[in-house]
């Protein structure tokens, strides 16, 4: 590993964000303060830690898409945000007079204590798979982008915040993902004009597009209109059901 500037910018951050981490551990006094950080996050903290889940994930998500699907990725944004609202209109207020914790505490109120378990072990088995996905994504980036080995790269990406979040639970989570939040924001604020800069303006860049990708419906070699909107509805199908029941929305709403 070469210690130029970009990895030092990236250790520097690194450890940025596990100090903040573990310095959340003074908020921490009971139980409820741990797992959904007292139930006092106010508007801005949660604005915050929802919107880097959107901005932080999708953005990268999206953008890997489009280069090779166009104008078209944005239906996995579209499909995020109508599972969002659906969420938001149907069960916000519902689970928020709940005041609970984990999906599971509400088959248990439900269906009993048989379900709840059944729900637990669903639950634990599938983000398992869907954490070491975004761990793997993460690392990539690390090795690709700085040179880092894979094993460095998985040690940075997924034990800092393993370690901060089991101290300081989602206090730690809540403000990580505020600053990550801002970061992303003023990034995008600054790289957006400069990559359109770099390509010449955007005349120059919707010339060099293939015309396939400004079209808003797959472009796919068989299949034609019918293909293309089978993506469309596969996407809405895998991604709008998911939003309205993942775990990690019903933790940030309670």
């Amino acid at each position: 590993m070469h210690l130029n500037l970009d990895s030092m910018i990236m250790i520097v951050y690194i450890l940025g964000m596990f100090i903040l981490g573990v310095y959340c551990v003074r908020y921490i006094k009971t139980f409820d303060d741990f797992f959904v950080a007292g139930r006092r996050l106010g508007f801005w903290l949660s604005i915050g830690t929802l919107m880097s889940i959107f901005v932080g994930g999708l953005a990268i998500a999206v953008s890997g898409m489009a280069y090779s699907m166009g104008l078209s990725a944005l239906w996995l944004f579209i499909a995020y945000i109508v599972g969002f609202l659906i969420l938001v209109k149907t069960f916000l207020v519902p689970l928020r007079r709940l005041e609970q914790y984990t999906i599971a505490d509400i088959f248990e109120i439900r269906f009993g204590k048989n379900c709840r378990l059944v729900s637990s072990i669903s639950i634990f088995f599938s983000w398992t798979f869907i954490f070491a996905a975004f761990v793997v994504a993460g690392a990539r980036v690390l090795e690709v982008s700085l040179g880092w080995s894979f094993v460095i790269a998985i040690i940075a990406t997924a034990g800092v915040f393993t370690i901060y979040t089991a101290i300081a639970g989602m206090w730690a989570v809540t403000m990580t993902d505020f600053v990550q939040f801002i970061i992303l924001l003023v990034g995008f604020a600054i790289l957006f004009p400069m990559a359109i800069y770099k390509v010449g303006g955007f005349s120059a860049l919707f010339s060099q597009v293939p015309q396939a990708n400004l079209s808003l419906i797959p472009v796919l070699p068989e299949g034609g209109l019918i293909a293309g909107l089978g993506v469309i509805w596969g996407i809405f199908m895998l991604t709008t059901p998911t939003t309205v029941v993942a775990p990690d929305m019903y933790l940030r709403i309670w």
